[in-house]
């Protein structure tokens, strides 16, 4: 509902009918439409369990397709735009996404770029926020710019990368 109708149509009243629950019972569990807002974004915070592939260009490439995954999902993206119309008037709920979705998705994918360095598969002066960046950031640029987004974009993105980090 959040994603399809945005946060200042989203009603108490019209999740409890879309529920099939009396509105007291709504209100038993979130006293609040934030708090029911944030909560439908605590959802999206990532459940998969990291990638355990030995190579580090292949974990990058499978953190990717699970990035892919939950964005894509449930109206992922258009979650986000609501979210960010929003951040003025409810800069809390935009926090809450950024804290338990996006910052838990890069330290997944900084994870696999520390390891990575430490095995020598990455220079040891890599730019990690860079990476970080230029990977989602392909994602995003792709979905805003109405580009259909290619199914090999992890391979892609991730030989990108690769193709810039070791030609220095």
């Amino acid at each position: 509902m959040l994603s399809r109708e945005g946060f200042a149509s989203m009603s108490m009243d019209a999740v409890a009918e879309r529920a099939g629950v009396s509105k007291p019972s709504i209100y038993r569990r979130w006293s609040t439409k934030i708090e029911l807002a944030t909560a439908a974004i605590a959802t999206m915070a990532n459940d998969d369990p990291p990638t355990t592939e030995a190579d580090a260009w292949k974990a990058l490439r499978t953190e990717l397709r699970l990035f892919e995954r939950a964005v894509s999902r449930d109206h992922g993206m258009s979650i986000i735009g609501t979210l960010l119309a929003h951040e003025e008037q409810q800069p809390g709920m935009i926090a809450l996404y950024r804290e338990q979705v996006v910052r838990a998705r890069r330290n997944r994918v900084r994870a696999v770029l520390d390891r990575g360095v430490r095995e020598g598969q990455f220079p040891a002066d890599i730019d990690v926020n860079l990476v970080l960046n230029m990977m989602f950031g392909y994602y995003y640029a792709s979905y805003i710019g109405g580009e259909p987004q290619p199914a090999d974009w992890p391979d892609r993105c991730v030989d990108l990368v690769r193709r810039a980090t070791e030609a220095r």
